[in-house]
């Protein structure tokens, strides 16, 4: 009996064993997959990593891209601004030229219609200055047209006389 009991514990303690490593080797499988589960856990945070650096590091490319762009933009914005404020001075002094242009060109025609209106009254001094010399030199034209044809008239009258006289004195002096 006490080998039975031997035999039967034996058996019993082998079913155990077997259970036990049955147990083992289903634990050691499992601890195996959860190694497996680990290990291509570790993979994808190590690629999940790479790829933060990766995003990290294009996130900073872009915020130094932005600051570069936002520095041009903000200097843009400066000399759009300088440039405004240049054609705003250019427009004031462009239009203060005209202004001064518009005034010398109304004093430049004031003067000249001075001097012509100066000059039409030199000419029309000059002008009535020249009729009356010509009218005084017609005058005396015409007294000395007037004395030649009578002193014309008058020798004109002697001399007729004169020949009438020599005329009839011929004609006594044929009749005798």
């Amino acid at each position: 009996a006490s080998r039975e009991r031997l035999q039967e514990a034996t058996s019993q303690a082998r079913e155990e064993v077997e259970a036990a490593q049955q147990s083992a080797a289903e634990a050691l499988s499992a601890l195996q997959g959860t190694r497996d589960r680990v290990s291509s856990l570790t993979q994808e945070r190590a690629t999940l990593a790479e790829e933060i650096r990766a995003v990290s590091g294009r996130c900073k490319e872009l915020e130094s891209a932005v600051h570069t762009q936002t520095q041009q933009s903000e200097a843009q914005q400066k000399r759009v601004k300088e440039l405004e404020e240049e054609a705003l001075a250019d427009r004031e002094s462009h239009a203060q030229e005209v202004a001064t242009m518009k005034a010398a060109r109304n004093k430049a025609l004031e003067i000249m219609n001075r001097k012509h209106v100066d000059a039409v009254e030199i000419l029309r001094a000059e002008h009535d200055a020249q009729t009356s010399a010509l009218k005084g030199e017609v005058q005396h034209q015409q007294a000395e047209a007037d004395r030649f044809r009578g002193e014309t008239e008058a020798t004109v009258q002697e001399l007729t006389e004169t020949h009438r006289r020599d005329l009839d004195q011929a004609h006594v002096e044929t009749q005798n």
